[in-house]
């Protein structure tokens, strides 16, 4: 009579059953684990979860067992058998972060995953996450357990599917990626989570990509054909069922407004608008009655620089070449106050922020010296020689830009340009720019002397100083409804979602395909986990 190790999907217990047939092993353990008599049971090898169907394959796997081991098998409800019988029945929580995505696989054949090695690994992982505040471990020692624990569960994936499923498509990694997030009812699912601002996302596409570019890009010492392009930011082409279309009143240039579009107020009509144009294109920018026909004429703002080119709209809206106005403008289109959220959150974060760039690029120039490590070395040097407190402070937040440019290495000429003091203004006017770029005229980024200017569309907009100016060539691309290049669009997203709050839920600046709508940028994503972990206590650990 064969000795069998049985186990349960939640792996808690285990334990010797015997039994001749496998209906005797399985009422065996059903007794044993004190499981529901009513529900039907099948019975898997735990090694691989290949079924177990006749008495004489259960027979022959005993006694080939090596090296005197007992045969180790899963007891499983027949109901979850096809999702390895590990995965438990999700809460609506789980249901709802996961969505629907998948449900277009749900038919195809997997083989079952067994649990017991992946669970063994996030366990630890998970421990700390739930009391942060036994003060073992340091929210950066978490960071890199963590990130070390889904590399080792991707890994044990891949390599399963390798051996069983032996389908390396894009639905396969996401099935099996589902069942990891989904397994007791959403146990592990908050290791997966992406937070960005106040986003939160499941993080379900990102693991999934860690398990098809693993299956598919994995170094091996044996020469194979050229693998399909390696997937960063988007799904594959199978993946076409399942995808989220992207809401046909959601483009790029409405995407996270408030009021991209509004409607006259009941006392307005166009011609009211038409002669309140009129008045504003010979009044003073700055006195009370051009604020107060600057808000009244939002609506027609907004109808033309929805239609026309910003060239355009400054020969009509001449005062939005105003900071103030394009300032007040933007809080509207975006339903916040922008200068306030703007001043909070750089004073709250460039600290921080600046601290981690200072270890990552120290960290960066002794692996190898490169250009861009030595001149943000250097760049960081420069801010801490300013001299005064508001100097300092003004410097602290400044170097947050090139710095994040720097780290994604995207283009900082997209961002700012540092031109010679003596730049005249008819020199300015010379620059073709469409795009939104901050000129400053003088020594350096850090100059407390140098004069700074906003060109968009080949216009010119005179800011405050330098925090200002890069508060104003952001602001652009929501005003003006322009795309985020694609040398510059990490940054971008970055300060959109870190600096001033806006994290919708779909849509995107950048040029991408309703398909991957959905997506957080991978580089900002990234960042934003290693910015909040960069702490030593976890009172303090967010960003």
């Amino acid at each position: 009579m064969p000795l069998v190790t049985v186990s349960t999907p939640e792996r808690g217990e285990r334990i010797f059953v015997m039994g001749d047939t496998i209906e005797a092993l399985r009422q065996s353990a059903i007794k044993a684990f004190n499981l529901p008599v009513g529900e039907s049971y099948e019975v898997c090898r735990e090694s691989d979860g290949v079924k177990i169907l006749t008495d004489e394959v259960l027979h022959f796997l005993s006694n080939s067992e090596s090296n005197g081991k007992n045969l180790e098998v899963l007891l499983s409800p027949s109901s979850t058998a096809q999702s390895e019988c590990a995965q438990t029945t999700p809460t609506s929580t789980v249901s709802n972060v996961l969505g629907n995505i998948g449900n277009s696989n749900s038919q195809a054949s997997y083989p079952p995953l067994p649990m017991r090695n992946i669970v063994e690994i996030l366990n630890p992982i998970l421990e700390v996450a739930l009391n942060p505040d036994d003060g073992q471990v340091t929210p950066l020692q978490y960071f890199q357990m963590k990130k070390v624990a889904i590399r080792e569960t991707y890994q044990e994936i891949s390599k399963f599917i390798r051996k069983k499923a032996k389908s390396y498509s894009f639905p396969t990694a996401k099935h099996y990626a589902q069942l990891v997030l989904s397994y007791d009812s959403g146990k592990f699912s908050r290791l997966f989570e992406v937070k960005v601002g106040s986003t939160v996302k499941s993080g379900l596409s990102a693991f999934t990509l860690q398990i098809y570019n693993n299956l598919n890009y994995r170094k091996t010492e044996k020469k194979t054909r050229r693998p399909r392009r390696r997937l960063l930011e988007t799904q594959s082409e199978e993946d076409v069922d399942d995808v989220v279309p992207l809401p046909s009143e959601i483009t790029s240039a409405s995407y996270g407004c408030a009021a991209y579009a509004a409607t006259l107020p009941p006392d307005e009509t166009e011609e009211s608008q038409e002669k309140s144009r009129i008045d504003l294109l010979s009044m003073d920018p700055d006195s009370t009655e051009a604020s107060v026909l600057m808000e009244r004429t939002y609506p027609t703002q907004r109808a033309v620089i929805n239609q026309r080119k910003v060239k355009d709209v400054f020969i009509m809206w001449p005062l939005l070449k105003h900071r103030t106005h394009l300032c007040s403008h933007a809080d509207r289109l975006l339903g916040k106050d922008v200068r306030n959220v703007w001043s909070h959150n750089l004073g709250n974060k460039c600290g921080r922020f600046n601290d981690y760039m200072l270890a990552h690029f120290a960290s960066e120039n002794k692996k190898k010296s490169t250009t861009i490590t030595r001149s943000m070395l250097s760049l960081l040097k420069e801010k801490d020689q300013v001299d005064g407190i508001l100097q300092q402070e003004q410097a602290n937040s400044l170097a947050l830009f090139p710095l994040l440019v720097g780290y994604n290495k995207e283009d900082s000429n997209l961002l700012f340009r540092v031109m010679p003091a003596t730049t005249t203004t008819e020199e300015l006017k010379e620059i073709d720019c469409q795009l939104p770029v901050l000129i400053i005229r003088g020594e350096s980024l850090f100059d407390p002397l140098a004069s700074t200017d906003l060109i968009v569309g080949n216009e010119r907009v005179s800011t405050v100083n330098a925090i200002d100016g890069f508060l104003l060539v952001f602001l652009s691309y929501f005003v003006f409804g322009l795309q985020y290049p694609k040398n510059l669009s990490s940054s971008l997203e970055f300060i959109q979602r870190l600096l001033l709050d806006i994290n919708p839920e779909v849509g995107s600046k950048k040029e991408r395909t309703p398909r991957d709508a959905n997506y957080i940028d991978a580089k900002v994503r990234q960042l934003t986990e290693q910015l909040t972990f960069h702490c030593s206590a976890w009172n303090v650990c967010r960003f």
